[in-house]
């Protein structure tokens, strides 16, 4: 199972359900919620990078020790 959202929807999921593998990918922004077993964290939005027709928007994503970094 794979969740995405704030911290509070991480950790409602995470705790109501049982899977053999659960990833979770949180979005570190205002949103309330305290869940610290995530496995990609989102944040620093909408940054820019370049200048002119190159410059494009990113979000930065962390992984962290409990396997993040992606899926198979």
């Amino acid at each position: 199972m794979g969740i995405y959202g704030s911290r509070a929807i991480c950790a409602y999921i995470r705790g109501s359900f049982s899977a053999t593998t659960r990833y979770t990918f949180i979005v570190d922004n205002s949103w309330a919620g305290t869940f610290n077993d995530w496995n990609l964290r989102q944040y620093n939005f909408n940054t820019t990078l370049g200048s002119g027709n190159g410059q494009i928007k990113i979000d930065y994503v962390e992984s962290s020790s409990h396997g993040g970094g992606g899926w198979k």
